[in-house]
């Protein structure tokens, strides 16, 4: 089904093995099409209100008399506000989906928002598997474009974090791609 959807969506760099995204062979896509499925999920406003919440409790039910609460990883790792309160950058990050596993190591699908209402979406892959803040880096860094020649732009970093080789702007962005204008 996930197949079949992918088909529709037009998604020509996409093939699901599992429902799970747990690493499998046959199982790939890529950042332009992880972009594509990022705006068709936000484009449906229950989607887009879970994946931009900090917490969201499902609707009751018989299992689970309370709701079931889902807390974002996503902004357990940012608060989506960095770039505009620490470097002025009119640019809130909304929300996305985190991801991992050993072989594609951290990734991470956002969607952020500028002063004007213009959507951007960034995907990043492949970052460092033992440091999930890189991806949250990489991130932050490739959103400054959204206000900033190319030349201007000064890798991220988080508080506590030193400078590495990573996937910084200026140095091996393989895996990273940032798609503007999501809105039309």
């Amino acid at each position: 089904e996930m197949n079949r959807l992918a088909g529709e969506m037009g998604l020509k760099d996409t093939h699901f093995c599992n429902c799970t995204g747990l690493h499998d062979e046959r199982h790939y896509t890529t950042a332009s099409d992880i972009a594509s499925m990022l705006a068709f999920a936000i484009s449906d406003a229950r989607c887009a209100e879970i994946m931009s919440a900090v917490k969201y409790t499902a609707a009751v039910t018989a299992q689970h008399e309370h709701g079931m609460i889902f807390r974002s990883t996503l902004f357990s790792r940012m608060s989506g506000q960095e770039l505009s309160e620490e470097r002025g950058i009119p640019l809130t990050v909304i929300g996305g989906k985190t991801g991992f596993t050993d072989e594609a190591g951290q990734c991470l699908a956002t969607w952020a928002e500028d002063a004007a209402g213009e959507q951007y979406i960034c995907v990043v892959l492949g970052c460092d598997p033992k440091s999930p803040r890189d991806a949250v880096c990489d991130t932050l860094t490739l959103y400054q474009l959204a206000a900033k020649p190319y030349g201007e732009i000064e890798r991220y970093l988080l508080p506590g974090m030193e400078e590495t080789a990573t996937t910084a702007a200026g140095t091996e962005t393989t895996g990273t791609t940032l798609v503007t204008d999501v809105t039309s």
